[in-house]
């Protein structure tokens, strides 16, 4: 499963935390996105809380096409 369908599969808003863990960066990093307002977020009081579905769209518009493209069972890699 792709980090995209990954985020879209989420039912509940994200913390920063389980948002750095599927992004495999460091908390600091990605409070350091929401700071410079890189990554679409909400606030829950003071709480940061991430919308997956948001997410899943942002990293569409950052990734370029070719590599979110979802490849079929059958469909070999490149060498």
């Amino acid at each position: 499963m792709t980090l995209i369908e990954q985020l879209r599969s989420k039912k509940k808003a994200l913390t920063v935390e389980e948002l750095a863990g599927l992004l495999c960066i460091a908390v600091r990093t990605l409070y350091k996105e929401v700071e410079d307002d890189h990554i679409p977020f909400f606030r829950v009081r003071t709480s940061i809380r991430f919308d997956p579905h948001q997410v899943a769209d942002w990293l569409e518009m950052k990734m370029p096409p070719h590599s979110f493209r979802a490849r079929s069972r059958n469909e070999s890699i490149p060498a």
